[in-house]
């Protein structure tokens, strides 16, 4: 049990003023499909408008009151703020990959005048809760996106109860995804800059999710001033990364491959471990993190997650240093 119960605050916005229309397949099942609006970035360039921006700070009080009254005799409940984004999730949603891909070639100029505009956007987001008192810390037990948390003692900067918390007080989350397929110079060029000007108000920055961030570390990643904490999934290279990382003040947050949990029949206890030693070493001087995402079924196993807990453990053990 946590000492605390949390109450997050959300802080968002509609970009470009778009309403996305998604169409979900029936039954149990995540799937849909999405009706994009913008079909070409030039003709259709004047759909993109200011985007709405959206805060729930008074909702989050309210809650707040109410499990004070259920819990409050227990444990006190915090209220915290974790600002975070994704510019490459905000333009496939309006457009689909292939338009994404195809515009930054065919409108290069369109293509940034229109992430200008969504950064803009989200610099005036982050100005509004600054100004209007909502940031509230998020350095105890509460998410900072991907499966990890935000413990640390760099946080907040500014001390005190009564003290003006800012950006720079919180840890700050964004990922790229939808940009796996393109080279790390279009990258660089397209996503870099605008990704940056937002993300350097934060106090502490957590980047990355499946993507693989290896590829566009040398050009971009790792001109993020302010990083602090890098996904490490299936699809980055390990024992790169862990050289750039050793000896840094960034968590090394490395996601093992869930097919091991919850696609396998029969829990691969042998090839388990070698995946993990793999990361212990490739991982060596740097600070470690481990944490499980997508795994949506044991495959009726209910002890595997035990299992590979146990598994991880007997690996430290062993090749941690």
């Amino acid at each position: 049990m946590p000492k605390e119960f949390a109450v997050g605050i959300w802080a968002g916005l509609k970009p470009f003023d778009i309403d996305v229309k998604r169409e979900r397949t029936i039954g149990e099942t995540f799937a849909f499909k999405i009706d994009y609006e913008i079909k070409d970035l030039e003709a259709e360039f004047h759909k993109l408008k200011k985007s709405p921006l959206y805060c729930n700070f008074d909702d989050a009080v309210n809650y707040k009151k109410v499990v004070e009254d259920i819990l409050g005799d227990l444990m006190p409940v915090r209220l915290c703020f974790g600002p975070g984004c994704s510019f490459s999730q905000n333009v496939y949603s309006i457009m689909g990959l292939e338009t994404m891909m195809t515009s930054m070639y065919d409108y290069p100029e369109l293509f940034h005048k229109m992430m200008t505009m969504l950064s803009d956007d989200y610099v005036e987001l982050w100005d509004m809760v600054e100004r209007n008192g909502y940031i509230h810390p998020n350095n105890f037990n509460v998410g900072v996106p991907q499966g990890s948390y935000g413990f640390t003692d760099s946080l907040p900067k500014n001390k005190g109860e009564n003290a003006k918390l800012t950006l720079g007080d919180v840890w700050g989350y964004m990922d790229s995804q939808e940009t796996s397929e393109i080279s790390p110079d279009m990258y660089n060029e397209f996503f870099f800059p605008y990704y940056k000007k937002v993300s350097e108000r934060f106090g502490r920055f957590n980047y990355g999710c499946c993507e693989g961030v290896s590829s566009i570390w040398e050009k971009s990643v790792s001109k993020y001033e302010n990083l602090s904490k890098v996904s490490i999934s299936k699809w980055c290279d390990e024992e790169y990364i862990g050289d750039k990382l050793r000896g840094k003040n960034i968590v090394y947050h490395r996601k093992p491959f869930p097919n091991y949990l919850c696609v396998d029949k029969e829990f691969d206890e042998a090839g388990f471990s070698a995946h993990i030693e793999k990361t212990l070493k490739a991982a060596q001087g740097c600070f470690l993190e481990f944490s499980y995402r997508d795994v949506y079924s044991l495959c009726g196993d209910l002890y595997r997650g035990r299992r590979a807990y146990e598994t991880i453990q007997k690996c430290i053990d062993k090749f941690w240093s």
